[in-house]
């Protein structure tokens, strides 16, 4: 298995880096990678890059508004999008809950 870290791109093959590195002033100054896509050869280099990443059974995951203690306490966790949703639903009544108690 292959750990790639989407920071700084560590464990990706430097082949790769050297051919995203020919775009670095099209990725800092682009909102939307549909943009990006537009251009036949950063078109190319994410298909090379994700053909890669299926062939070595390289899986990426995103976390989005994480909560530190949350992470410390229970890990990264897999979920569904449905899971996400009522963990984030009971998250809110809860928070409501409290807030409430507090007037």
């Amino acid at each position: 298995m292959i750990t790639i870290n989407l920071n700084d791109l560590t464990g990706l093959p430097e082949h790769f880096l050297l051919e995203l590195s020919k775009f670095k002033k099209e990725f800092m100054s682009t909102e939307f990678l549909e943009h990006l896509e537009e251009r036949w050869e950063i078109h190319d280099l994410i298909i090379r890059i994700n053909q890669f990443c299926l062939q070595n059974e390289i899986i990426g995951f995103h976390y989005t508004r994480a909560y530190p203690k949350d992470i410390i306490t229970k890990g990264l966790l897999s979920r569904s999008g449905r899971e996400i949703r009522a963990d984030l639903s009971k998250d809110t009544q809860t928070s409501s809950m409290r807030q409430k108690s507090n007037k």
